[in-house]
């Protein structure tokens, strides 16, 4: 097992001021980075429901609550960390302002349930929670899962021969915004409440360029 990291792309971020920071994508099984990511995303998540707790009227606040992208809430990006580490699986952390503003881990080769050929696969992909918008903030940056999705889409098929395709099994909450990208459902692939989503070779191109 290997901690080495290597950078597969750069660019900047718009924050929700206004202003660009500057990002970069690096891939690499990193066991502190794993756990800074629970760290700083825990210690953001007690202060938000303290302020929830304080500000909030207690009228308002299940509609408060049920706005909050919590599905993912029980990871552990540490704990995966030590279950999905062989050269199967590919780590990827966003990170800006020396924060982790997103994760995402794939899993390859996969076949493709569309065509054939072999596509890689998204284990799980989130992004921190200050980049998740609710009734009562607004993320502080925009496009963190695309930036991630389509530098990992751009990497992989080249760095390990695939299809540039992906699929997933997706959260109910996100299914509205894999299906905006362009992903499929094949409902044949669902497992229980997560449905199956794969994007064609040509839509994944066309994303590709729509980003360029």
């Amino acid at each position: 097992m290997k901690n080495t990291l290597s950078v597969i792309s750069k660019g900047k971020l718009t924050k929700n001021d206004g202003s660009k920071q500057q990002y970069e994508i690096v891939h690499g099984w990193n066991l502190e980075l794993s756990k800074n990511c629970d760290t700083q995303w825990a210690e953001h998540n007690l202060n938000f429901f303290q302020f929830i707790q304080d500000n909030v009227k207690e009228e308002d606040l299940n509609e408060v609550l049920e706005s909050l992208q919590l599905e993912d809430k029980h990871w552990s990006w540490f704990n995966k960390s030590m279950h999905f580490y062989t050269d199967a699986y590919k780590w990827f952390y966003l990170l800006a302002e020396n924060k982790i503003q997103g994760t995402c881990v794939i899993y390859q080769p996969k076949e493709s349930v569309l065509s054939s050929g072999n596509i890689f696969y998204i284990e799980f992909i989130a992004a921190a929670p200050w980049n998740r918008k609710t009734l009562i903030s607004e993320k502080e940056y925009q496009g963190i899962g695309t930036t991630l999705i389509i530098s990992i889409l751009k990497y992989m098929p080249s760095a390990f021969s695939l299809k540039p395709a992906f699929s997933l099994h997706s959260l109910p909450q996100a299914t509205g915004y894999y299906e905006k990208l362009g992903m499929i459902n094949c409902a044949k692939e669902d497992k229980d409440r997560l449905k199956y989503y794969e994007i064609p070779t040509a839509e994944a191109e066309l994303l590709i360029k729509s980003y360029q």
